[in-house]
């Protein structure tokens, strides 16, 4: 049953984060979030939130929990005031790269048993699957530049 094989997977992902990251003491949003910060260096709060697929209300704790650990600063929007802008700190950078390379870890290991071949069906299959998504949700799809 997929569903089975979905929930295994999902426990083994979390069982190979806490490995990985336990020790900086971060959840597994917190870590996401703060590569996608380190990525930009300085982003706007309203487009993590809308590109991470937690509620607004798991983004706002995962920022105020990055915050404290000093790994990032949020400061008022000047174009937004009911808005943050995030910026990653130095202390932030280097666990998000610890972070980045325990990401691509996982994914090597995910990807460890397929051929090419079997990489690119799985790739296929996912899009088709979150498109289909998309559409039952009556969610605009973005553009496959984008993806």
């Amino acid at each position: 049953m997929l569903l089975q094989y979905d929930h295994s997977i999902n426990k083994y992902r979390q069982r190979f984060f806490e490995e990985k990251f336990g020790h900086l003491h971060l959840k597994t949003p917190d870590a996401v979030l703060l590569v996608r910060v380190n990525d930009a260096k300085t982003i706007k709060m309203a487009q993590i939130i809308n590109e991470f697929p937690f509620h607004k209300s798991h983004v706002t704790r995962a920022v105020d929990r990055l915050f404290e650990l000093n790994y990032l600063n949020k400061t008022p929007d000047p174009n937004d005031l009911r808005g943050y802008i995030l910026e990653i700190t130095p202390a932030g950078e280097k666990i998000a790269e610890e972070v980045k390379k325990g990401l691509n870890e996982w994914n090597e290991l995910l990807n460890e048993p397929l051929n090419q071949e079997e990489l690119d069906s799985v790739a296929r299959i996912r899009e088709k699957i979150y498109n289909h998504l998309k559409k039952y949700f009556e969610e605009d799809l973005p553009d496959e530049k984008n993806l």
